[in-house]
């Protein structure tokens, strides 16, 4: 996976040590299914609304790809945001479904909260929120992954369900990352 972070996602950082939520978002045509551009843009403004909506900058990072950064939050507004884009994104995929007889995207949603102090940290958060992303892909149940450091900081879990799925080794991660499935109660 070849992430490049532009200028423009950098400066959505600004200074030191920022806290920052990445929440990757990505949609794969299934085989078998039909896809159009209608829907492909349906799915990609989706994105860009919600996480709007809950205070997120939302940049494409290509391949189906969209992340959406909260700066200097709390994980509760980036958790918010990636549970309302699972909700809403399925249900496009089952109103494709009605129509076509078969879902049209394989979605996958990845959230990772990391402190960034300069581009590369950055751009290891996304990486691993990626990951969180393009693993939550193969996941035969609605729900989001999210990291470790992502649990340490919920506020609460009143609402949705944790499990620990355990270590995972991915080719694009340095080390194995402890993944955690997300969904709600």
């Amino acid at each position: 996976m070849n992430l490049q972070l532009s200028e423009t996602v950098l400066s959505a950082v600004p200074g030191d040590g920022r806290s920052v939520a990445a929440l990757v978002t990505q949609f794969s045509k299934l085989p078998g299914g039909r896809v159009t551009a209608a829907q492909l843009e349906r799915y990609r403004r989706t994105v860009y609304e919600v996480s709007g909506a809950y205070g997120g900058v939302t940049h494409e990072l290509g391949e189906g790809r969209l992340l959406s950064l909260f700066v200097a939050q709390a994980v509760g507004q980036a958790l918010r945001a990636a549970l309302a884009l699972r909700a809403r994104l399925d249900a496009l995929n089952c109103a494709s479904e009605e129509k076509m007889l078969t879902p049209s995207f394989r979605i996958g949603i990845g959230l990772h909260k990391s402190i960034t102090h300069h581009a590369a940290s950055l751009a290891a958060a996304v990486s691993q929120a990626a990951s969180l992303s393009t693993l939550n892909q193969q996941a035969p149940f609605p729900a989001l992954f999210v990291s470790e450091e992502t649990v340490r900081e919920l506020p609460e879990t009143h609402g949705y369900h944790v499990h620990d799925l355990g270590e995972v080794l991915l080719p694009e991660q340095p080390r194995p990352l402890s993944v955690f499935a997300l969904m709600r109660a």
